[in-house]
């Protein structure tokens, strides 16, 4: 399949899936047997019933979530994102920050996936994000690797 069709099926997927909802179009996009890598997960989700769920709940987190690509390339069968997702959060109660009421913290994470086409369709699909810099945007203290807090004159 040559390369402009499979961009178009990822650009399809951000736009109408992600930026506007449309969980439906899952099934016309991906393949049955969709493996899709998070790098907090030690095995990929599979399947796109799962995947559903997925972005359902991340929707429920983040209601007005969005994805912006930034670039895109592609060859063969695969094509590579760089992009930014961005949302309110509307999660679970953040103690260790102290939000004021009416106050929705909004996120930007920076992040790069690979996806790969098969049939016409996404078989596969790796996520990289930055998901430190979510939980420092949400207040949520974190170093890492720990070892640089260590290291003399490190600042996180």
């Amino acid at each position: 399949m040559p390369t402009e069709e499979n961009k178009a099926i990822v650009r399809r997927y951000v736009q109408e899936v992600v930026n506007e909802g449309k969980i439906e179009l899952v099934d016309s996009l991906f393949s049955t047997d969709l493996a899709f890598h998070l790098p907090h997960l030690h095995r990929p989700l599979r399947g796109r019933e799962i995947f559903k769920q997925l972005i359902g709940q991340t929707r429920i987190v983040f209601p007005d979530m969005r994805m912006d690509i930034e670039d895109i390339v592609a060859e063969a069968d695969k094509v590579f994102t760089r992009g930014t997702f961005r949302g309110s959060y509307h999660g679970a109660p953040l103690s260790a920050w102290k939000i004021a009421n009416g106050v929705v913290p909004i996120v930007l994470i920076p992040g790069m996936t690979l996806f790969r086409i098969e049939h016409r369709k996404i078989g596969e699909v790796w996520v990289e994000e930055n998901f430190l810099e979510v939980l420092r945007q949400l207040g949520i203290s974190v170093t890492f690797p720990p070892e640089l807090s260590c290291i003399k004159g490190w600042t996180n």
